[in-house]
C-alpha cells in the first residue's frame, strides 16, 4: 500500500499563562499554525496523475482537527482544504483565517485527513468513491488508477518537532490469474461468466449501488455501508476467455480483516466453494491468487497469495506498513 507521510510542523510558541484579557489577545494574534509539508515515504515510484505517488502542484487534502482552532479562536467541525503550491513541500490553506491553529501549548491535537478533496462535513463518516457494478473486465492498471482514496490521522502536540500524517488507501484489489489445466477442457478452452466472492463475516465487500455508498472514519478507516454486498458477483457481458495461458481479473474491494471464500462459473457450471488463504486484505496492497482449473471445477488449486504494493505490482513483493 503506497503510504504517504505529511509532517506537521510547528512555529513559535504559545505562552503558557496569560490573564483573561491577555489571553483573548493571543487567540487573534499569537496563535501558532500548523504547517503541513508533504514527504511520499517510497520516491522510488513513477509519479502518474490517475495513481497518486507523490504530491503535484495544485493536489488538494481536506482535514479535519477536533481540537485546533481556526484563526477567530474557534474550533470547526468542517474541514480545511490545504492546496500544493508551486514549490516542493508548502502546502497553502485558502487564507489565515481559514487554516489550523494550535488550540494551546499542552494538549493532543488530532488532525485527520482525505484525498481527493470531497463534501465531506465529518471526519467519521466521509463517502467512498463507488465500486459498484464492477464486471471483472478491467486491467490491473486501470482499476488502480480509477476512484483512489486514501485517508489518514495524526496525534500532535506543541512540543514536538514533527508529526507524520500518513495516508492509506482504504482499497484492496483481488487479482485472479486463471488458466485451466492441459487437456482438461475440449480446444483447451472455455469461458468464465461469474466470479463469486463470499465473505464470512459481517463487513461488506462492495457497495450494491451508486445511489448507496460506503464512508469511512478518518480517525481509524472503520468503512460503514449499512447496505453493503458482503456475497458480491462480477459478471462480464460477453464472458471471458480461458487458455491455457494465463489471464488476469483483477476485483476492487474494501481492505477486509475476514476471511473471503470464492466461487467461478466456467462453461456453465459452477465450482466448489475455494477459500482463500489471506484472512486481512489491507487497503493499498494487491493479492495475487494463481488458479489452475481443471475439468470437474473442484480442486482449482489455489494457492497462497503473492502481494504487491499498489505501486509495485510488477516489480518485487513487498511489504507496506499496515494501517492501525
Amino acid at each position: 500500500m503506497k503510504q504517504f507521510i505529511i509532517p506537521v510542523f510547528f512555529m513559535g510558541l504559545l505562552l503558557s499563562s496569560c490573564s483573561d484579557d491577555e489571553c483573548e489577545s493571543l487567540v487573534n494574534e499569537d496563535l501558532v499554525p500548523v504547517m503541513f509539508s508533504p514527504i511520499v515515504a517510497d520516491i522510488n515510484q513513477v509519479d502518474t496523475r490517475a495513481v497518486k505517488t507523490t504530491w503535484a502542484q495544485g493536489d488538494q487534502i481536506a482535514i479535519f482537527s477536533d481540537i485546533a482552532v481556526k484563526k477567530d479562536g474557534n474550533t470547526s467541525t468542517s474541514s480545511i482544504t490545504y492546496t500544493r503550491g508551486a514549490t516542493e513541500g508548502t502546502w497553502n490553506s485558502p487564507s489565515e483565517d481559514e487554516r489550523w491553529y494550535f488550540a494551546d501549548a499542552v494538549n493532543q491535537h488530532n488532525f485527520y485527513a482525505y484525498y481527493p478533496v470531497g463534501t465531506a462535513t465529518r471526519y467519521t463518516a466521509v463517502e467512498l468513491p463507488d465500486i459498484s457494478g464492477q464486471d471483472a473486465t478491467k486491467t490491473l492498471t486501470t482499476l488502480k488508477e480509477e476512484k483512489d482514496f486514501m485517508r489518514g490521522a495524526a496525534v500532535v502536540t506543541k512540543g514536538n518537532i514533527a508529526a507524520s500524517l500518513q495516508m492509506f488507501r482504504v482499497f484492496t484489489i483481488i487479482n485472479f490469474k486463471i488458466k485451466l489445466k492441459l487437456n482438461a477442457f475440449t480446444s483447451n478452452a472455455a469461458t468464465l461468466s461469474e466470479i463469486k466472492l463470499i465473505s464470512t463475516g459481517s463487513l461488506p465487500l462492495v457497495n450494491p449501488t451508486t445511489n448507496d455508498k460506503a464512508t469511512v472514519d478518518l480517525s481509524n478507516g472503520q468503512i460503514t455501508c449499512t447496505t453493503g454486498l458482503t456475497s458480491p458477483t462480477f459478471r462480464p457481458a460477453s464472458g471471458i476467455a480461458l487458455s491455457t495461458t494465463e489471464v488476469s481479473i483483477p476485483v476492487k474491494i474494501y481492505a477486509h480483516r475476514s476471511t473471503i471464500q470464492v466461487q467461478f462459473t466456467i462453461d456453465g457450471k459452477t465450482s466448489t466453494t475455494q477459500t482463500l488463504s489471506t484472512t486481512n486484505f489491507v487497503g493499498g496492497r494487491i493479492y495475487n491468487y494463481s488458479v489452475e482449473v481443471n475439468a470437474g471445477l473442484s480442486q482449482l488449486g489455489i494457492g497462497d497469495p503473492i502481494i504487491f504494493d499498489w505501486m509495485n505490482s510488477d516489480g518485487t513483493p513487498i511489504s507496506p506498513v499496515i494501517p492501525n
